[in-house]
């Protein structure tokens, strides 16, 4: 395989190349095999109890504390400030945000979820969450009086975050920090086994949105950072709670009939020892946080300034390793023992 540098080099400085590349990649990815009418509010409202338990339970208090630190180091969380929170869920980041910012505006397509938030947020006593149930593709931001009327805007981990279009409409709802999060790489070996056992074939990969992200926000004049951090789990579950969490894992890309769960029940009796079924995925998570002022004009964008810079120090769960190269890469590697896990679809 050959290429041209010179084409290559001036690709990857034109936002018309990353958009034409996600747009690639997305149509390649596992999220785009699932059927629409299968993952909408009311496959959130199903799943709402048991994803709240979920994330509850996996170390999820450690990805807030990520996007508290990533906001606050852009000086986006002041006082006065109003954020949005794009597919809140059952609301991990808003009630922790909230409580450091003037005004919360909780979006999600799931009643169900929100109905969770709302109980939660009472039993924080918190109130400055504005609770609106909507999907984010149909927002009209003129309509919902929401141009560039965030100070933050965040979508971590949640299906909006999947094309330039939506990145788009980010952009210009927000006034000051933009917050982006999902996955890079994320592998399951039971899961694609059972894709397989379901004539389902080879289980695809995720969009690497992230990666896309800062690639096309670079490109388009702005100076994003790309934080990567590397998570393994290894989950132990009772037999009927992982028939259950495997079922929600197929759910948006075949019927549930009765022999789909007899298959699924078969496979997970035969991996169950002693009343255990034992859950273990990776996965590299990509953040990109952007000041959004006015993109720099391409006359004054510096091209050809690069830095690296390799340094390691000690962490409660192990190891980081950090690399930055442009402006902003970090990579963390995370090893976590203990039961983490991390939804991979949807994290709320």
């Amino acid at each position: 395989m050959s290429f041209d540098i010179d084409e290559l080099a001036a690709d990857w400085r034109d936002p018309e190349f990353w958009e034409e590349a996600w747009d690639t990649g997305w149509k390649q990815s596992l999220l785009y095999r699932q059927q629409p009418e299968r993952t909408g509010g009311e496959y959130w409202d199903r799943r709402s109890a048991s994803f709240t338990a979920q994330t509850r339970d996996s170390g999820v208090d450690e990805q807030v504390m990520k996007a508290v630190h990533l906001l606050g180091h852009k000086d986006a969380l002041k006082r006065d400030s109003r954020v949005l929170d794009i597919g809140s869920g059952p609301g991990n980041y808003a009630i922790p945000i909230a409580r450091r910012v003037r005004q919360v505006v909780a979006l999600d397509p799931s009643g169900g979820m929100l109905e969770i938030l709302k109980r939660r947020a009472a039993e924080a006593e918190v109130a400055n969450i504005d609770i609106v149930q909507q999907p984010w593709e149909t927002v009209d931001l003129v309509q919902a009086g929401w141009g560039g009327a965030f100070d933050a805007v965040l979508a971590l981990m949640a299906p909006p975050f999947n094309g330039v279009g939506n990145l788009k409409k980010m952009l210009a709802a927000c006034r000051g920090v933009l917050l982006v999060g999902g996955h890079l790489r994320w592998d399951d070996p039971v899961r694609r086994e059972l894709w397989l056992e379901l004539g389902l074939g080879e289980m695809p990969d995720f969009c690497p949105d992230p990666f896309y992200a800062y690639h096309w926000l670079y490109a388009s004049g702005y100076y994003p950072d790309l934080e990567m951090e590397h998570y393994y789990s290894l989950r132990q579950l009772t037999p009927e709670q992982a028939q259950s969490e495997l079922e929600d894992a197929v759910y948006p890309y075949l019927d549930l009939t009765a022999a789909v769960r007899e298959q699924v029940r078969q496979f997970v009796a035969q991996r169950t020892g002693e009343g255990v079924f034992l859950s273990a995925s990776s996965a590299v998570v990509g953040w990109v946080v952007c000041a959004t002022g006015a993109p720099v004009p391409e006359q004054e964008q510096v091209h050809t300034h690069t830095h690296d810079h390799d340094h390691s120090h000690e962490h409660e769960h192990g190891q980081h390793h950090h690399h930055h190269e442009h402006d902003h890469l970090h990579d963390h590697d995370h090893e976590h023992p203990h039961n983490h896990d991390h939804d991979h679809e949807h994290s709320h």
